[in-house]
Formats: C-alpha cells, sequence, structure tokens
C-alpha cells in the first residue's frame, strides 16, 4: 500500500467531515446560487470596512488566538513537553538563558545519554536556536516557555495578513489571516506544544511579504525586513532556508528591470543588514556547540549517533559510539525509513502525502477550492509561488523525513494560494456562493470545537474518555507519566535523583532522560539506570538527593516506582 493512500485511511473524521461537507458546499451553490446572498453581503461590508483600517486589523488578528486560547486555560494549562523535539527546544532556552550557545559536558555524561542531545564535546541540544530563542523570549517576557509560543502564534497570525496585504486586497488578507486563526491559531499542536511551528512561519512571513513590496515599492527598508525574515529561518530550518535561494534567484530575474533599477545598491545593502545576525549567530553557535565555526550541531550529531539521517543521494550516516537502547531504536526506525525513500518508486509513494499536508494549513471545509488552482494563476507573481511551493516540496523529498513543521514557513503562500481560487470562484455567481457557505461553515465549525473544548471538563467522563473523542479531539494539555511523576515527587521538599530503566515495548518517541542546562543545579535530575557500582557513584556525586527508580515500558504497562538511598535497598513507592 502506498504510503499515500496510507495517509488517507489514516485521516481523522475531524478532516474527512469538513472536507466532505466543503465539496457538498460545491453542488450546494451550483443548484443554489443566490442561497443566503443578502445575509452574506451584510456581514462582507462590515468586515471589509474593518479589514481596511489596517493597524486595527493586525492589532485584533495578532490578539484574537491568544485570548482565546488564554481563556481556555483554567481548563488547559500550559502544554506539557512529551516528545524529544520539545525537549530539545527548551533546553536551547534554557542555555540561552544561562548567557551561553553550550553547556559544558557534564563528567557522568553516559548516565544522561538522550535522543537529540549531544554530551561531547559540549552538552547541547542539537538543533539550531531559532525555536529556543523563542520559548526564551516566553520565560524571560511571561515566566514560562509556553508565553513565547503564544507570543508568536499570535505574530503569526497578524503577520499573515500583513503579508497578503501585498499580494490581494485586505478584505481577502483579513479573510486568510482568520483562517489561519480557526486552524492553527488555538486549537492546533503549534499553539500547545513546543514544536515552534508558528515561529518559522513567522519568518516565512516577513519573507513573502516583503518580496512584492521589493517588487512595488523603491523603499530600501523591504530590503532589510527579507533579510530578517531568512535571518531568522536560518536559525529555525537551514535546508529549506537554502532551499528558498534558487526561488530567490528566479524571482530577481523576472523582476531584474525593476528591481535593479529602483534603489537597487541600498536594498541590497540593507538586505545584507538584516542577514548579518543570522549569519553570525549560526557561526558563533556552531563554533560554540562544536568546536568548529562551519559544523552544524546537526553534523556532529549526525557522526557520533548516526541521527538524523542523511538526505537520500547521500550515504546513510553511520554511529561512532555506543548507543543507548532507545538512540539504537531510533537510528534502526530512521535507517528503515530513510531506506523506504531511496529508491524512486518508494519516493513517489511518499511524494503525494507530502503535498496533502496544505489542507491543515486552509481547513479541511475549505480545502476544496484549490481544484480551481489552474484556473487562478494569473500572473507571473502567482506562478512563482506555485513553483516555490513545488520546488520546496521536492527539495525536502531528498530528506525521508517530513512534518508539518518542516513547511510551516510556506504557511502565508498556502493561504495565499487558496485565497487566490476563492477570488477566481468569486467572478461567478455559484462560485460566490460556494465561497461564502465554505467560509461560514468553517467558522461555524470552529465554533463547535471551541465549545466542545470550553466544557469537555463538564462531560460525563464515558464521553472524555472514549477512545474516538480522545483519536480525534486529544485535550489541549495532556499529562505524560513522566511529568505526573515529576509534578508528585516535586511535592516533597527535597532535591531527588531519579534513575530511568527502559523495558522491553517502551516507545522511543517518550524519551524520560532530559535534564535542564544546569544539571547539578536542578531540582530533578534525571539519569539512565546504568546499575550497580555506577549508579552508587552518580548517587555519591549527588549527596542528600532522595533516589528514585523508574521501570518504564510500553503505555499500557504500568509505570513501577522505587524509592531508596545510596544507604537504603530499594523498595516499592506507593506512587498512584
Amino acid at each position: 500500500m502506498s504510503n499515500f493512500i496510507r495517509a488517507l485511511l489514516n485521516l481523522r473524521i475531524t478532516v474527512v467531515v469538513p472536507l466532505l461537507v466543503g465539496f457538498c458546499l460545491l453542488a450546494i451553490a451550483r443548484w443554489r446560487p443566490g442561497l443566503g446572498s443578502k445575509w452574506f453581503k451584510t456581514i462582507e461590508s462590515r468586515l471589509s470596512s474593518l479589514a481596511r483600517r489596517r493597524i486595527l486589523s493586525t492589532v485584533l488578528l495578532g490578539l484574537a488566538p491568544v485570548a482565546l486560547r488564554l481563556a481556555l486555560l483554567p481548563i488547559y494549562g500550559p502544554p506539557i513537553p512529551a516528545i524529544h523535539d520539545e525537549f530539545g527546544h527548551l533546553l536551547v532556552a534554557d542555555t540561552l538563558l544561562h548567557g551561553r550557545f553550550a553547556n559544558p559536558p557534564n563528567a557522568f555524561h553516559e548516565f544522561f545519554e538522550s535522543l537529540y542531545i549531544i554530551q561531547s564535546p559540549t552538552y547541547s541540544s542539537y538543533y539550531p536556536i531559532g525555536i529556543g530563542a523563542s520559548l526564551a523570549i516566553g520565560r524571560v517576557l511571561f515566566g514560562h516557555p509556553w508565553g513565547g509560543v503564544l507570543l508568536f502564534d499570535g505574530l503569526m497570525c497578524a503577520l499573515v495578513y500583513w503579508m497578503l496585504l501585498a499580494w490581494v486586497t485586505p478584505g481577502w488578507a483579513f479573510l486568510g489571516s482568520t483562517l489561519l486563526i480557526f486552524n492553527m491559531g488555538v486549537l492546533s499542536l503549534w499553539a500547545n506544544s513546543y514544536w515552534g511551528g508558528a515561529a518559522a512561519a513567522v519568518a516565512g512571513c516577513l519573507i513573502f511579504g516583503a518580496i512584492p513590496r521589493l517588487i512595488d515599492e523603491p523603499h530600501g527598508r523591504n530590503g532589510l525586513v527579507l533579510g530578517i525574515g531568512l535571518s531568522y529561518l536560518a536559525l529555525i530550518r537551514p535546508f529549506e532556508t537554502a532551499l528558498l535561494g534558487p526561488c530567490l534567484l528566479a524571482l530577481a530575474f523576472l523582476y531584474r528591470n525593476v528591481i535593479f533599477a529602483k534603489s537597487f545598491q541600498r536594498k541590497l545593502a540593507l538586505l545584507a543588514l538584516g542577514l548579518a545576525p543570522g549569519i553570525c549567530i549560526t557561526l558563533l553557535h556552531n563554533h560554540a556547540v562544536t568546536g568548529n565555526w562551519t559544523k552544524l550541531p546537526y553534523e556532529l550529531s549526525r557522526e557520533q549517533y548516526g541521527v538524523p539521517q542523511t538526505f537520500n543521494f547521500q550515504a546513510p550516516a553511520i554511529p561512532h559510539q555506543a548507543l543507548t537502547r532507545t538512540q539504537q531504536a531510533m537510528y534502526d526506525w530512521q535507517t528503515k525509513t530513510r531506506r523506504s525513500v531511496t529508491t524512486l518508486p518508494g519516493w513517489l509513494e511518499e511524494l503525494p502525502g507530502r503535498f496533502d499536508t496544505i489542507h491543515i494549513f486552509l481547513g479541511g471545509a475549505v480545502t476544496p477550492v484549490l481544484i480551481f488552482l489552474p484556473f487562478s494563476l494569473y500572473g507571473r507573481r502567482l506562478w512563482w509561488v506555485l513553483g516555490t511551493v513545488v520546488f520546496t516540496f521536492l527539495g525536502g523529498s531528498t530528506y525521508g523525513f517530513f512534518n508539518p513543521p518542516y513547511v510551516a514557513h510556506l504557511t502565508g503562500l498556502f493561504l495565499l494560494l487558496g485565497i487566490a481560487c476563492m477570488m477566481r470562484m468569486n467572478q461567478v455567481p455559484w462560485g460566490r456562493a460556494a465561497v461564502r457557505m465554505m467560509v461560514a461553515f468553517a467558522v461555524c465549525y470552529f465554533a463547535v470545537l471551541y465549545t466542545f473544548y470550553a466544557v469537555r471538563e463538564t462531560l460525563p467522563a464515558s464521553v472524555r474518555q472514549n477512545h474516538i473523542v480522545v483519536r480525534e479531539l486529544a485535550p489541549l494539555t495532556r499529562p505524560t507519566k513522566r511529568s505526573q511523576l515529576a509534578d508528585y515527587i516535586r511535592k516533597i521538599g527535597v532535591r531527588h535523583l531519579v534513575f530511568v530503566n527502559y523495558l522491553p515495548g517502551h516507545d522511543m518517541q517518550h524519551e524520560w532522560v532530559f535534564n535542564a542546562a544546569d544539571i547539578d543545579a536542578s531540582r530533578i535530575v534525571w539519569a539512565l539506570d546504568l546499575g550497580g557500582l555506577k549508579d552508587k557513584q552518580l548517587m555519591l556525586h549527588y549527596p542528600g538527593r532522595a533516589i528514585w527508580r523508574v521501570d518504564v515500558g510500553s503505555e499500557k504497562t504500568p509505570v513501577r516506582v522505587l524509592t531508596g538511598s545510596p544507604l537504603k535497598p530499594v523498595q516499592d513507592n506507593p506512587w498512584p
């Protein structure tokens, strides 16, 4: 079975239903093009007036997703990190808040080996610092890294409006940002995790909002905005930033008569000024983590652990040091996954599933408008937009792994293509009716989902815990077994050392051994259980700490918690 067919079969009901409704609305509009016309015209008139007030609209669109999510805060608190990506970005943030790019290696580093964490020559995350910087800003301004997530979530929605203003009229730009709020701004993983999709989207909006302004306006500040956007994106997704290089060169060639004729030297100078911070920070970060100005932490991790795996056209990465059981499982999984897409048939099977990601940004109810894309590409600019999206996906497919945050910087372009289709449909009565009904359904659908989350905890347990409900509408904040244990032992007013023993069946995606930038000063230290005398040495290195041993199996296996000390044998702990 192809990856694309498998992806279709795994689509959630919350995706399939809006998609089917969207196609049904197309048929209804064809049959009754005047349905609700007077009512829709009144709403459109008022929203168009608001959209033309650009500063007010920007502020409202930026505040709306933040306010809507904060309204749910009494029910769903800040997200709890669960996967290695989140812990990696949080380590970057904590390291930056200690005033450094990397941490000194720990003398007992073998206890702290974890996924995507480098132990030598420094103790650091292998991730670039862009997302970690946004989380650090959240801790500084709001006392919690999630503050940075919400800040950039609001900036994303505001900047999408600003970006679209350079491509379409204010009313359509307002609609595009509103759709983003419904789909990604409040209830999505981007607003409720530390994965960082919104930060990359902010960088992308700066880039794609500056590009048409560079063509239409002679002012050099747009070159600075473009440089800043590229600079920040390079600190989040270096490879995807490199993929934009040929696209920008193609655009410069298409509009060479305009770009090179109007204040070109000033634009180029300010572009270089905007690029300088990203280049300098990358070099400094590389040197601090790896000891080499030009070697990315990614590359060092690949040399040591064999992950992340290489591009399809390269030889597979081979680890050059002993791996823990979890690291070996991750290496085996990445190697197998990479091998499946190195052949042409495997690559072709996997590619459609990547393009299917676009429905996440537009929303299921609106996605059917893309069938009109071939009739909506008027002018060189939109053809360039489509070419950039296609080239990015094709270039990204040379790497065997994919997640929506990898193309988060294209958020504005996805919405622009959808808006272009709706503008084309709006030229005929039945198409205008279809767009109106699709947008109306998207609004109602979001309202229903938001209301469900608001009242979820008041519903009977049989409803809340139903496996279909949990699968389709998981709680925005989901405690993990690790977080529950941390909360439990944190109430005990001493410092703790937790030894973790992974049993067969443990999910490698749910690592337990993650620590703060300053391990020795941490209230809870998480360490691998290496057994016997080795564990005792670490206990003696951390005198006075309560000792915990945790046996972690599969998700369905209860976690067994034991307590003890260097002087006492461990015993079962009545942890709930």
